[in-house]
């Protein structure tokens, strides 16, 4: 027989538990991404809402027609962006032609090697980039470097994820670091992408402080778009909002509530 934590965790899975569920207020869980993503903090929590998590929602049409220029600019810049980006064109160079017939409607080159560059060395400072670019519009518009990667890994994300309109996609995150829920805490969002995956084997490769169990609308499969496909990838993005259920010491069920949030909409065009 399982144990009663390992069945608190299926039976979150299986029923939502959303007769169970208290509305407390949305904090963010965020990861440190200084040695891996994979690596959380022993307090992850910040009320201040620093992490940039846009979704562009009305406008992506209109911040499209200016990014190829900005991220021009950001790579002319940014020497890490730029040897990453001109990696990852080359290996999608490759890769397409084998999905070519996969790829959603509105899918393009800039989305297809934002997803490679973003599986290979440069994750590590652009999630560092990402968790404290929402701290003002300013600091977005004056300090972020990576715009470009941002919109186009976002967008991506956005075509080949079906939302909970399809099942949700069951994954698994183990850490390095320890983390505990507080008597405040319900709900939470990722401050960054993260990568999770498909067998728990994998993921507590990654650290096993603490596992997460993970229900997920809005991730997708990434391993044909990863520099490391043998790892059967799933992103996860940061502004899906999860609800918190306890299982085994150190192990915690995330259930999708299959709602969105984001702190900034449309930033670049439309301001604070």
């Amino acid at each position: 027989m399982g144990s009663p934590g390992a069945g608190i965790v299926a039976n979150a899975l299986l029923s939502q538990m959303d007769h169970l569920m208290r509305i407390w207020p949305i904090v963010w869980l965020l990861l440190q991404p200084i040695i891996t993503q994979e690596t959380l903090s022993e307090a992850p929590m910040d009320l201040e809402e620093d992490t940039f998590d846009d979704q562009y929602i009305g406008c992506r049409d209109q911040v499209d027609l200016l990014m190829d220029e900005i991220l021009k600019t950001e790579k002319s810049k940014n020497r890490l962006l730029r040897r990453a980006w001109t990696e990852a064109e080359n290996i999608w160079n490759i890769r397409r032609h084998e999905i070519q017939s996969e790829l959603p409607v509105g899918f393009r080159d800039s989305h297809g090697v934002a997803l490679v560059a973003y599986s290979g060395f440069i994750r590590t400072y652009f999630d560092e980039a990402v968790v404290s670019a929402g701290k003002s519009y300013n600091d977005y518009i004056q300090r972020f470097q990576y715009k470009g990667l941002h919109f186009y890994l976002t967008v991506a994300v956005q075509l080949l994820s079906g939302g909970c309109q399809k099942r949700p996609k069951l994954v698994y995150l183990g850490t390095n670091g320890f983390w505990y829920p507080t008597n405040s805490l319900e709900e939470v969002k990722f401050g960054h992408f993260v990568s999770t995956y498909s067998e728990k084997e994998q993921a507590v490769a990654f650290g096993n402080d603490t596992v997460f169990t993970i229900s997920s609308c809005y991730g997708v499969q990434v391993e044909k778009f990863s520099q490391f496909p043998q790892e059967k990838a799933v992103l996860v993005p940061n502004y899906e909002i999860f609800s918190v259920h306890e299982g085994e010491v150190n192990e915690f069920a995330l259930i999708s509530t299959k709602r969105t949030c984001s702190k900034f909409n449309c930033a670049l065009i439309r301001g604070e």
